[in-house]
């Protein structure tokens, strides 16, 4: 029992290291790139990404996460599991490299055929990811894990620099793509230490249909959720306006990813060796709410209040026009780290149809506000996403709290609304302190004020000395009782 103690609480700090260094490798080289590619590049890769994103639901299939929740899986089943991983990552790409014509024609882009083409691969080679990646997490070894993780990142994001320093444009974003897949895959294989081999078990993929099916259903759902607002973009608006819209994203899920993610990778296994013991299941997951909602609402709150400060110098002067579209995603992105951590208790809970369900609903009121917003443009589809995000938020939770993890919504309450309001309040002071008329801030850049930032970061840092010190060591008693 010590030893797993042990482990549960070094998994947690190699896999938050390895999150927040991957968030560090991921902004230094959208800042590199920025500067030597133009929105139009980025936004022909998004276009294809998105419909990546959709195809690589059936290409992982949920392998890694049922390693995960059943404890009594061995040898053989790893191979079953990575057998059909195989296959659905040849179905996967198969279908993206048919759709390349299509995919073109929708968009009005020629260039697209050989880009779908050519990224097809990655489906291949994330489905077979899977199951080593699995195994890691199931052994709580996150060290391996991290630095498989970061090793792919730097040396893809390395290798895509120095192809668009000499003019490969957007098929140097490509080739980062081809080469963090491959690259994860070869280390994930080599640390797993295990033996993979061929093996097809029928008896095994219908005893895993409800967990894994419910699990896909759930994650095309959400496929919409995240990626309609993309699509649209793309299809209506063109390369350019996806390129500022994507920049805008992606800044908003990398923080996300880093809060949310690394608790997360932690978070399934740890509540999985609880699952008769509901009680102490609620109180550790609404201590680690606190501990992401003290983080990253007042972080989101500054990144709002300073976003045309954040862009340029992030992407530099040239992307001012992702200010309005990232102020708005930053508001969404004060609570969405809490969403990232729902797939784990769903999972420990084997409530994944429930899950499906609350996707449904959710997916089907921000695709309704993204429609809502996009005759008015990209900013718009940003605004509308983040006011129904705020929207659903306490609903949506209502149900995880009460109903799957059966505790009282009150004692939620005490939780999450001190670090919901301090963010806010955060964020109304610094702009109203630095001189800005609110409706302006939002559409024009504003002076820059580094007394402001530096004041701003010290108080982020007091508070998070102050709060890390009462909330970290609840965190840590979590991981491990």
């Amino acid at each position: 029992m010590a030893n797993i103690r042990k482990q549960s609480v070094t998994a947690f700090l190699w896999s938050g290291l390895g999150q927040y260094v991957n968030m560090g490798l991921s902004f230094l080289t959208a800042a590199v790139l920025g500067r030597l590619l133009a929105p139009t590049d980025f936004g022909l890769v998004g276009m294809i990404v998105t419909i990546n994103s959709f195809l690589l639901i059936f290409a992982n299939t949920g392998l890694s996460t049922t390693i995960v929740q059943h404890k009594e899986f061995g040898k053989d089943e790893h191979n079953s599991l990575f057998t059909l991983g195989l296959v659905s990552g040849v179905i996967a790409s198969s279908i993206l490299a048919l759709l390349a014509p299509a995919i073109a024609i929708f968009y009005k882009d020629d260039r697209l055929t050989m880009v779908a083409l050519s990224v097809s691969p990655t489906f291949l080679l994330t489905a077979l990811t899977q199951v080593p990646q699995g195994i890691l997490q199931k052994q709580l070894k996150f060290k391996l894990l991290s630095i498989a993780t970061v090793s792919s990142a730097l040396l893809s994001s390395l290798i895509a620099v120095y192809l668009a320093y000499i003019g490969w444009g957007y098929w140097s974003l490509i080739m980062q793509l081809l080469l963090r897949a491959f690259l994860l895959l070869t280390f994930c294989i080599y640390f797993s230490r295990q033996a993979i081999s061929l093996k097809w078990t029928p008896s095994l993929y219908k005893k895993i249909y409800n967990f894994t099916g419910n699990l896909t259903l759930f994650q095309v759902v959400n496929y919409f959720q995240r990626n309609l607002d993309n699509i649209l973009i793309g299809r209506n608006f063109g390369a350019a306006s996806l390129g500022i819209y994507s920049r805008a994203y992606l800044i908003m899920t990398t923080f996300n990813s880093a809060i949310g993610g690394v608790i997360s990778s932690v978070l399934h296994p740890t509540l999985s060796k609880k699952q008769d013991d509901i009680a102490a299941m609620t109180r550790g997951y609404g201590e680690i709410v606190q501990y992401i909602l003290w983080l990253s609402c007042p972080v989101m709150g500054l990144c709002a209040a300073f976003a045309p400060q954040f862009i340029h110098i992030v992407w530099g002067a040239n992307w001012h026009s992702v200010v309005p579209s990232f102020f708005w995603l930053a508001l969404a992105g004060m609570h969405q780290p809490v969403y990232i951590t729902l797939g784990a208790v769903f999972a420990s809970r084997f409530q994944t149809k429930s899950q499906f369900y609350c996707g449904v609903v959710t997916t089907a009121l921000l695709v309704l506000a993204i429609i809502l917003g996009l005759p008015y443009g990209i900013v718009g589809v940003a605004r509308a996403y983040s006011i129904m995000s705020h929207l659903i938020f306490f609903p949506y939770m209502y149900f995880v709290w009460c109903k799957v993890l059966q505790g009282r919504f009150q004692a939620f309450l005490r939780l999450v609304l001190p670090p919901m309001l301090f963010g806010w309040t955060l964020l109304l002071i610094t702009i109203l302190t630095t001189n800005n008329d609110f409706p302006a801030f939002i559409n024009r850049n504003f002076q820059f004020s580094t007394a402001f930032i530096i004041a701003g970061l010290a108080w982020l840092l007091s508070l998070c000395v102050v709060f890390l010190k009462r909330v970290y060591p609840s965190v840590k008693k979590t991981l491990l009782s």
